[in-house]
């Protein structure tokens, strides 16, 4: 990212959160709870609920105006 090369500078927070995601869950998994590759279905249903409730805080801050986007 560092050096502004294409798609991960553009697409960084996306790519670095589906790695988190990924990591954690193998950990857990390796642990015996992972959602993602234990329990598909409350995976999805984690997954429909966090991405509005996050996209609700994002429309807020563009309300807000505490950073802008370029």
């Amino acid at each position: 990212m560092l050096c502004r090369i294409e798609p991960i500078y553009t697409h960084f927070y996306s790519i670095a959160w589906w790695t988190y995601i990924v990591f954690i869950s193998g950990f857990n998994h390796r642990r015996g709870n992972s959602y993602l590759m234990g329990k598909p279905r409350e995976f999805r249903w984690l997954f429909l609920f966090s991405v509005p409730t996050w996209l609700f805080f994002e429309v807020y801050n563009f309300r807000l105006e505490n950073w802008r986007y370029l």
